[in-house]
C-alpha cells in the first residue's frame, strides 16, 4: 500500500510543474540548487549579478520589464536600480516567498504567482523589457510558444525579448534527451536548435536582434562553452498590432 501511494505521489509531481516546482521550494536551500544546481546563495547570487549585466545594456530608468521565471529573485537582486520597475511571475507562491525577503525592501520589484501562458494581468503593450532564464525550457513546446506569444502581447511595439533556451546540439542536454527515465516528467528540460527557435519566433512576429551561444551555470557537468542558447527579441513595430 505504502508503494502504491509513494507511486501515485510520483506520477502526479511529474505530471504537475507547479507542484513540483512549489515543493523545491520548501526551504531556501532546495530552493537554490533547484534554480542553480547550487546551495550557495553567495554562488547563486553570483550568477544572478552576471545574468543582470547582460540584460541592462537593454534597459534605461524609465524602462519597465518582466521576468518570466523568476524564481527566487536572484536577477532582480541585481537589476532593480537600472530601470523603472519590475514585474516579475513565477509558478510557485513557495520561490516568490523566498525571493520578497531576499530583496527585502526594495519598492520597483513586484512578484506575482502567474503561469506563462496567461499574463492577463498585465495589459497589452506593458512592457518595454521582457527577459526569461532556465523557465521556458520546463514548458512543453506548444506552451512556450504560447507564452512567447503572452510575451509578445505585453511587450510595447519595439520592446525587446531576451531569452534563454537549452542548445539541442550541446552533448549536456542531448544526453537528456535520450534518457528514457525522464520522457514522462512534464517538467523535463527541452532544447532547441537555432532553426527551430527562428521558425518559432518568427510565426509569432518577432525580429530576431541577435543570438549567442554561453555556458550559464558552471555548476552543472560537463561544463560546454555553448551549451546555452540566447536570443535577443524585437516586437515588430510595423506588423499591425
Amino acid at each position: 500500500m505504502r508503494q502504491r501511494i509513494k507511486t501515485a505521489l510520483l506520477l502526479l509531481i511529474s505530471r504537475s510543474p507547479r507542484i513540483r516546482w512549489s515543493l523545491a521550494g520548501l526551504t531556501g536551500r532546495r530552493a537554490f540548487q533547484a534554480v542553480c544546481a547550487t546551495q550557495n546563495e553567495k554562488e547563486l547570487d553570483e550568477l544572478g549579478r552576471t545574468d543582470s549585466q547582460r540584460i541592462v545594456p537593454f534597459l534605461n530608468v524609465s524602462s519597465r520589464v518582466l521576468d518570466v521565471g523568476c524564481g527566487v529573485g536572484r536577477v532582480e537582486k541585481f537589476l532593480w536600480p537600472y530601470c523603472r520597475s519590475i514585474d516579475a511571475i513565477d509558478v510557485s507562491d513557495k520561490m516568490i516567498s523566498i525571493a520578497r525577503t531576499r530583496l527585502g525592501s526594495v519598492s520597483n520589484v513586484h512578484f506575482t504567482r502567474a503561469n506563462a501562458t496567461n499574463l492577463h494581468m498585465f495589459r497589452n503593450q506593458d512592457f518595454d523589457v521582457c527577459f526569461s532564464f532556465h523557465c521556458l525550457q520546463h514548458m512543453q513546446k506548444e506552451d512556450a510558444w504560447l507564452a512567447l506569444t503572452e510575451v509578445f502581447r505585453v511587450l510595447k511595439l519595439g520592446g525587446l525579448a531576451y531569452l534563454h533556451f537549452p542548445s539541442f546540439m550541446s552533448a549536456t542536454y542531448f544526453s537528456l534527451f535520450t534518457e528514457k527515465k525522464h520522457w514522462a516528467d512534464k517538467s523535463r528540460v527541452r532544447a532547441y536548435t537555432m532553426p527551430e527557435l527562428e521558425r518559432i519566433v518568427t510565426s509569432i512576429g518577432y525580429d530576431i536582434v541577435g543570438h549567442e551561444e554561453a555556458c550559464l551555470n558552471p555548476f552543472v557537468d560537463p561544463l560546454e562553452p555553448k551549451r546555452d542558447i540566447l536570443i535577443t527579441l524585437r516586437k515588430q513595430i510595423d506588423n499591425g498590432s
